[in-house]
């Protein structure tokens, strides 16, 4: 008997990332040919965070994120956080902080990639609460 949580599981945790993934890598490396509805730039780049940011952070403990970017060389590159005023970008541009018991709650957070000429934002919510063992 087919367990249908079990295949919810595997299509939204593995299927949908492993595509969204495949579907990046596959542009980065032929971006140089004609692809269909997307127009080649000349001037700049196109920053992208193709990872997912942990949505829980726990009070107490250092919260980190890396972004990986691809579209513009990382020299070309700078990263601005928004949304919680604990999260700061590190020098080797990842995010983190260490969230304290007056911040337990759902936040909005909104991380910014600038480009040369262009930016992208990444928009996703982060749940603060006390560690459960």
């Amino acid at each position: 008997m087919i367990n249908t949580k079990k295949v919810l599981l595997i299509i939204f945790c593995i299927l949908i990332p492993l595509a969204a993934i495949s579907s990046c890598v596959y542009l980065v490396s032929n971006r140089n040919e004609d692809v269909l509805g997307i127009s080649e730039q000349k001037d700049g780049c196109v920053p992208y965070i193709i990872n997912e940011m942990p949505r829980v952070a726990y009070v107490g403990q250092e919260y980190y994120f890396f972004p990986i970017i691809t579209g513009c060389s990382l020299d070309n590159v700078t990263i601005e956080v928004n949304g919680i005023e604990w999260l700061r970008v590190t020098e080797d541009m990842g995010i983190s902080g260490t969230p304290s018991i007056k911040d337990i709650g759902t936040y909005e957070v909104e991380i910014t990639v600038y480009g040369v000429g262009n930016s992208y934002s990444l928009t996703d919510y982060i749940i603060v609460k006390e560690y459960e063992e």
